[in-house]
């Protein structure tokens, strides 16, 4: 069984941090620019501040967000980049920009349901002119040099990332889904090159490991939904008995598959890459999505599928009957949970999946 401590390397020059909220900010660019960029995805979440100036019938990542911004406790947080991923980040957009007087600079990142030509000419824009926009907040030019030099750093986490989750797929390496989603933690909030260092040598650990330990039993689980905070809905499924072997979240596998190709422009390469990556809900094609959940299903030899939605998530809502009635036709059995982000209902939550694995 793997155990893990990423920690940053205090030896790198220590960049200031540029948040993001939604997968589909190019990371790359705002590392191009000096910054380090960090996902706002607390691991105990509140939204106690941010009630006061968002619906409590909005998304709750929405609203822990700003409730980060609004305590004002990361003094390295120097900005923020809002992908328009929903109504919700709309929202939060908007409160930011009045009510968080710790950072001076806020952007909103127009994202197209679509993904075809046209739709991928549009975002190309959008992306030349976040870096537009950072070059004015900076006082600088961001060179295509240090912007390839950003694909390079972040090519080689999802690498690293991928190599993990190919063995995560062998029931004789034991690489429990905890321990994924804590690496992929890390992955979105420590600098870049501290965490590539880690994971190479977790990787080489783990590939060094004896085969015949014990291996991972229990039914094999498949999570699909939106985003999880912290690893509690992952580790009361594995204390039911049952094994997390794959995902499609975007605190999830949908954060690092997909390479950046390099081409001749490379705002236009790394728009391509975070456009055509495995869709979430928000975008328009659900047959897409589904066929990538049934090759996971063949891939990962899935016995049960949990979908798990954040409340107030309407994209992900939307897109559980048909999932339902996807599966359900093939036989593959699959429970719906809603969690309120905070852990307030996790109690309600472990009976489900109690019940669920025991049916397995």
């Amino acid at each position: 069984m793997v155990e893990i401590d990423f920690t940053p390397d205090d030896s790198l020059p220590q960049r200031p941090k540029m948040g993001w909220v939604c997968t589909y900010t190019p990371e790359e660019v705002l590392y191009a620019a000096g910054f380090h960029p960090f996902r706002i995805l607390e691991e105990n979440p509140s939204t106690k501040l941010a009630d006061a100036y968002l619906h409590h019938n909005l998304c709750p990542y929405a609203r822990s967000c700003l409730d980060f911004g609004l305590k004002a406790q990361d003094q390295d947080l120097k900005g923020i980049v809002i992908a328009h991923s929903c109504n919700a980040m709309r929202s939060l957009y908007e409160s930011w920009t009045h009510y968080v007087t710790s950072t001076s600079f806020v952007h909103f990142l127009n994202v197209p349901k679509d993904s075809g030509p046209l739709a991928l000419e549009y975002f190309t824009r959008e992306v030349q002119m976040l870096r537009s926009t950072l070059e004015t907040f900076i006082g600088r030019k961001i060179e295509d040099t240090s912007l390839w030099e950003a694909v390079d750093i972040f090519n080689e986490s999802r690498s690293l990332m991928e190599e993990l989750n190919g063995l995560r797929k062998k029931p004789q390496f034991s690489i429990k889904g905890t321990v994924v989603y804590k690496i992929i933690r890390a992955r979105q909030r420590m600098p870049s090159k501290s965490f590539n260092t880690q994971l190479r040598s977790l990787l080489e650990k783990i590939k060094g490991q004896n085969e015949n330990a014990a291996q991972m039993q229990g039914p094999r689980i498949m999570i699909v939904g939106s985003l999880i905070a912290r690893p509690q809905i992952i580790e009361v499924i594995e204390e039911a008995g049952a094994s997390v072997v794959c995902d499609d979240m975007c605190s999830g596998s949908r954060d690092f598959e997909g390479l950046i190709e390099k081409g001749d422009d490379p705002i236009e390469s790394i728009s391509k890459r975070y456009l055509l990556k495995p869709p979430c809900a928000r975008m328009k094609n659900t047959q897409q999505r589904l066929e990538r959940a049934e090759k996971l299903l063949e891939d990962c030899q899935v016995d049960g599928i949990i979908y798990q939605t954040v409340k107030f998530c309407d994209n992900h809502l939307y897109d559980y009957p048909l999932y339902q009635d996807f599966f359900q036709e093939k036989g593959i059995p699959i429970l719906q949970i809603e969690e309120d982000f905070i852990g307030g209902n996790i109690g309600q939550v472990r009976t489900r999946i109690e019940a669920f694995v025991e049916m397995l």
